[in-house]
């Protein structure tokens, strides 16, 4: 990303149309009661999710293509700008999302962990059996280099430093009707864990 401690930018992408689109934005030395506004790709972006341990914090923001997607790159803005700041941006897009519209996100799970602790989530409602998953483990380490739920399959492993920050991106299409998440490691560092249910088109 480019900062200037109040804006931070990822290069230009062009989404496909009709998708669901997913950006995890992890801060390291940051006030985690912050919550920056996220613009790109000429389509309205949504946060779903947020959790923080002491000075880390991590966003889970989606949203929808469309049939026009722009090719831009993603602008996070903090408010206030903070020099001190250091942002990670992860942008994923998603196949086969039902229905196929912003409705595709169904519910998340997150927690926030203490250096030496497990990270686990669990759901407020069982997951439905058709739905696939994807999780983001934010860590103070660069990378997280962490071990992802057994049948997962990994992503993104990668992070920053000054200050240390990165992130774990890990899906899977057909875990079957779950309650709880287990990340198959656990981090040396304090973490945060997102978990999200995606409704899957049978196409």
């Amino acid at each position: 990303t480019t900062d200037n401690g109040s804006s931070y930018s990822t290069g230009a992408y062009a989404p496909t149309a009709s998708r669901g689109l997913v950006a995890c934005i992890l801060a390291a030395a940051t006030d985690h009661h912050l919550t920056p506004t996220v613009t790109g790709n000429g389509v309205t972006w949504g946060l779903e999710d947020a959790a923080a341990r002491g000075a880390h914090a991590m966003w889970v923001f989606t949203a929808y293509s469309g049939t026009t997607p722009t090719t831009t790159g993603l602008t996070v803005e903090i408010n206030p700008a903070d020099p001190a700041i250091g942002i990670l941006i992860w942008v994923g897009e998603l196949g086969n999302v039902d229905p196929p519209t912003e409705s595709f996100f169904v519910q998340s799970a997150h927690g926030a962990f203490d250096a030496g602790e497990t990270p686990v989530v669990s759901y407020a409602a069982t997951t439905a059996a058709t739905s696939a998953v994807i999780g983001f483990l934010g860590a103070a380490l660069n990378p997280p280099d962490q071990t992802q739920p057994a049948s997962w399959t990994e992503a993104c492993d990668t992070g920053i430093t000054n200050p240390t920050v990165g992130i774990s991106v890990a899906y899977r299409t057909d875990p079957g009707a779950i309650s709880s998440v287990t990340w198959g490691s656990t981090p040396a560092a304090v973490s945060t864990l997102t978990i999200m249910e995606i409704a899957v088109s049978a196409a």
